[in-house]
């Protein structure tokens, strides 16, 4: 993982810290961006994951010889997949002491 000391919260914290330091930001402006980072963060790497896997779906099938539509089916199947998987383990999370 060489890039997640560039994507952890203690480091964009730092960044933060800093901006105010040299007067780019002001504090008001830091104090509301560092409210509820590590869930920003989560957010965020929920919707890069999807982006992610829909551009490499795009990818594979952007040449398809077939006349069916395999990237369709695919998106249509990873959603379908990834909303249930994310809404069982949301359940799970609220029903677990």
């Amino acid at each position: 993982m060489r890039n997640k000391k560039f994507y952890s919260e203690e480091s964009i914290r730092k960044s933060v810290e800093g901006m105010i330091d040299e007067q780019e930001v002001s504090e008001n402006w830091g104090g509301r961006f560092s409210d509820g980072l590590s869930e920003k963060l989560d957010k965020s790497k929920y919707v890069l994951k999807n982006l992610g896997v829909h551009f490499s779906i795009g990818v594979i099938f952007a040449s398809d010889f077939l006349p069916l539509p395999l990237g369709t089916i695919s998106r249509v199947a990873w959603v379908l997949v990834n909303r249930t998987y994310y809404e069982i383990k949301k359940s799970l999370s609220l029903t677990a002491p």
